[in-house]
């Protein structure tokens, strides 16, 4: 299992605070009352979205380029990063052999 993962996320206002989406992960939305706890809960969703990809054997698509990522106006890009080591601890222990559990 990889342990980080980048991918720009659209930050996208709305009437009780802020959407997140990731154009290259359909499914993976998540929000905030504001930017910054909207950046901050993207993380997460990340890290869930991308661990449960992997566990279902999916294909994890390569990040777009940022400059190949086009949104509507009014719309935000960010680059919102994530460490499973973060979420899931105990698939990323080290065993007494040097390899992970």
């Amino acid at each position: 299992m990889k342990r980080y993962y980048a991918y720009y996320a659209a930050l996208e206002p709305c009437s009780d605070g802020f959407g997140v989406y990731f154009p290259d992960l359909p499914g993976a939305i998540s929000g905030g009352i504001n930017a910054e706890d909207a950046a901050f809960n993207a993380r997460e969703c990340l890290a869930l979205h991308l661990h449960g990809m992997e566990e279902n054997g999916d294909p994890i698509p390569n990040p777009t380029p940022r400059g190949e990522i086009k949104l509507p106006e009014g719309q935000t890009l960010v680059l919102i990063s994530a460490d499973l080591k973060e979420y899931f601890p105990e698939e990323f222990e080290e065993t007494g052999n040097g390899s992970r559990a």
